[in-house]
């Protein structure tokens, strides 16, 4: 993971007063950690995001996305994102499709990403039946969980479902959770000691995510 200052030229001034010749254009830096492999973030918040999905989920696979979203909006500016970070966002084979559709309502958008509508928030088990599709299917390497409002006895429910998932299937998941952690601290900490990260940010879980397949597997 690479923090790097000194993006803007008043950022490269700065830099220079502190490391003289390590400050350089930020387009040479931005080649030199991409050829390298390594991950580049822009603040202290994402270094730690990084770090801590690295420390806690395996490596990907390969770059393919996985995304279960309880908002269509989410949908929509993740798969714009998720194509940013250099990840692709495949259909579905005919196998997993036909287990998406069975598992949530007939007029739910059943593409990648999966939308489960708003019938999520009488029957928060949409997720759960949705994850489990996924996290079986062959056609993803890496899945993000993109939650909105969920509180309460539901955040429990869905946070309890997404660790069994990710136990079952050994896959990396990373989870968004559109809320301050504050609102459903339970369901935050209920992830965080089965090692899933969670943030209260969309775009923080989508680069914690590209992380992992930015990387080859750790050798044993």
């Amino acid at each position: 993971m690479v923090l790097h200052s000194g993006v803007t030229a008043a950022g490269s001034a700065a830099a220079r007063s502190h490391t003289g010749a390590l400050a350089g254009l930020d387009q040479l830096y931005d080649q030199v950690i991409a050829d390298s492999g390594a991950v580049r973030v822009a603040d202290l918040a994402e270094l730690v995001a990084v770090c801590e999905t690295l420390d806690w989920q395996p490596r990907a696979l390969g770059r393919r996305l996985g995304v279960v979203a309880t908002s269509g909006a989410a949908c929509s500016l993740l798969a714009d994102a998720a194509l940013s970070h250099g990840m692709t966002l495949p259909p579905w084979s005919a196998a997993t499709g036909a287990a998406v559709r069975a598992a949530l309502p007939r007029f739910a958008a059943v593409g990648n990403p999966i939308d489960t509508t708003g019938n999520v928030l009488r029957d928060p088990g949409l997720v759960g039946r949705a994850l489990e599709c996924v996290a079986a299917s062959p056609d993803v390497d890496v899945i993000l969980v993109a939650l909105s409002t969920l509180l309460g006895e539901a955040a429990l429910l869905v946070a309890d479902d997404i660790i069994r998932s990710a136990r079952l299937s050994g896959k990396p998941i990373v989870v968004g959770w559109s809320l301050p952690e504050s609102a459903c601290p339970d369901a935050f900490r209920m992830l965080r000691e089965a090692r899933l990260p969670v943030f209260d940010s969309y775009s923080l879980a989508l680069l914690a995510a590209a992380s992992l397949t930015r990387m080859p597997p750790l050798s044993s």
